[in-house]
């Protein structure tokens, strides 16, 4: 472990150096290194890279943070969840006599510091910053799960860059000596599909309507090359679905560019992929295991949330606590982190949950109404992965957020007023865009 803390030691010396030279170019490889990091001592790298990151626009550029923000909704409701964490682990601290999750709530506080900053780093040519992260990103997840696939022993080494106590899926892979489906540079999976399906949905999208798009369609090759061998149910469903979606909107939206000759293409590379999936399929165990799951795909909520799912534990303390929920703290052992959904009722109950939900669903509409086709792409994979991963509190999925919500901002000074109820108002102004 002590080699990957070192690692770790030096790319963030690289990292405060970049930021200290020029704060927008050391973000962009922050950001790059929060996504590929190895742990530093038994701490994810992305904690105090973060932590970093922040402290850096703090000294730097504090008139963007505070001076020339305004205030919107947004901010609101990320407050009131912070406030009602705080306050139901406070309180469940002194009924269950356990210890108060300071810890749980400072990544809260970093996770929702880092989006704010996210949206206003990505406001300006916030698409070219995103495809220089997540192609870098893809890359280097694509050499990392070639080793993994080709070289047993790479097990031994990823164990020692990313495993932390309570990470099973990693103990998993050292136990059978050898990678069964690749996790690229994270501890499990299920982060390795974030950026799948992100990158997925960016490359198609930009294949779709540039003109000058072979760059497009070899990064979309790529992406989807990678998801197939990933092995996951949540990117196998969620690359159909966010495909389809983006190509009707696309079609329907009239930003097509080549229509006839791109939808030939998508036809025949359909083709030649199912074909290769046919194939395979006969003698890797494993693809056939996930392709099953299309027979019937409600198979795959059992493992969460059938009979005998991880998460019958925490269904009934929510059952217990809907309304303000528990705060972050596991009160009676039970396993938290599966769903963030769940992890939103358990924390904070069926209010937070709706303070969660209203954050992506204000980008949702705000984005339709713009026609920002991708911008809407991206939050769906927020929501729909949420099934599957605590995205909410989660370091990705603050960064996809962060930069939906750099997209649907208003660019002009307006100010609203938010109807509480029939006697108050709330009023407040969004964010001066200078763009």
């Amino acid at each position: 472990m002590m080699i990957a803390s070192a690692i770790a030691l030096c790319m963030l010396g690289v990292q405060g150096i970049s930021l200290i030279r020029n704060l927008e170019k050391g973000t962009i490889l922050s950001i790059i290194f929060i996504l590929i990091g190895p742990n530093f001592f038994n701490l994810s790298y992305e904690v105090p890279a973060t932590f970093l990151l922040i402290f850096a626009w703090l000294i730097f550029d504090r008139k963007s943070l505070f001076i020339n923000e305004k205030i919107i909704i947004v901010d609101f409701y990320l407050f009131a969840i912070l406030f009602v964490s705080v306050i139901m682990t406070l309180i469940s601290s002194f009924i269950y006599s356990i210890d108060f999750n300071y810890i749980g709530i400072l990544g809260i506080v970093r996770l929702f510091g880092a989006m704010f900053l996210y949206r206003i780093f990505f406001r300006k040519n916030g698409l070219k910053k995103l495809i220089i992260i997540f192609s870098l990103v893809l890359i280097i997840n694509a050499f990392a799960c070639i080793i993994q696939f080709n070289f047993d022993g790479s097990v031994n080494l990823f164990y020692k860059l990313y495993w932390r106590e309570g990470l099973t899926p990693l103990e998993e892979m050292v136990a059978i000596g050898k990678f069964s489906r690749p996790f690229g540079t994270f501890s499990t999976p299920l982060y390795l599909s974030i950026i799948l399906l992100v990158c997925d949905a960016l490359y198609f999208y930009l294949w779709l309507t540039e003109k000058k798009s072979l760059k497009w369609f070899i990064g979309f090759i790529l992406s989807t090359v990678l998801s197939i061998f990933s092995y996951t149910k949540s990117v196998y469903f969620g690359y159909v679905f966010i495909i389809l979606f983006i190509y009707i909107y696309v079609l329907f939206n009239k930003k097509f560019n080549n229509f006839f000759i791109k939808t030939s293409i998508l036809i025949l590379f359909s083709i030649v992929i199912m074909f290769l999936i046919i194939k395979l399929s006969f003698t890797n165990n494993t693809l056939n295991y996930y392709l099953s799951f299309f027979k019937n795909p409600l198979s795959i909520f059992e493992t969460r949330y059938g009979e005998e799912g991880n998460l019958n534990d925490i269904i009934e303390i929510i059952k217990r606590n809907p309304f303000f929920g528990v705060g972050v703290s596991s009160i009676e052992g039970e396993f938290v982190g599966d769903s963030a959904y769940f992890d939103a009722l358990h924390s904070t109950g069926i209010i937070g949950l709706f303070m969660y939900l209203a954050v992506p669903f204000y980008v949702l509409y705000r984005a339709n109404k713009k026609k920002d086709i991708l911008t809407v792409a991206f939050v769906l994979i927020y929501l729909l992965l949420g099934l599957a991963i605590p995205i909410f509190t989660n370091y990705i999925g603050s960064i996809i957020l962060g930069y939906s919500l750099s997209q649907v901002i208003p660019k002009k000074n307006t100010c609203h007023v938010l109807n509480l109820d029939k006697k108050y108002t709330l009023l407040y102004n969004n964010i001066n865009n200078n763009e």
